[in-house]
């Protein structure tokens, strides 16, 4: 009944995707902000990094953080794919 108004469905779905993955990834965006301020500041209220070599250190492991999980998770989708593969040859045998 709808169908008309709104065009292909799958239009529709793809446009609501690309809106969700967008706020979670401005949601992620912005908790990485609070996260970092917490651990610097805490770092610096306790006198033992100075504010700008505390700011460095913390984005230098959040980026160190970020290429382990990538790399963490190409690794686990590759053992994944590799198991699958090993039990499908398995199985025609």
């Amino acid at each position: 009944m709808l169908a008309p108004l709104l065009g292909d469905a799958s239009v529709w779905a793809f446009v609501f995707l690309v809106l969700a993955v967008g706020a979670a990834l401005s949601f992620e965006f912005v908790n990485g902000f609070h996260d970092t301020a917490n651990a610097v500041a805490t770092v610096i209220y306790t006198h033992t990094l100075k504010p700008t070599p505390a700011v460095l250190w913390s984005g230098i492991w959040n980026l160190i953080g970020v290429l382990t999980l990538a790399v963490c998770t190409f690794l686990g989708a590759l053992l994944f794919a590799l198991i699958l593969n090993g039990a499908a040859l398995i199985g025609l045998r």
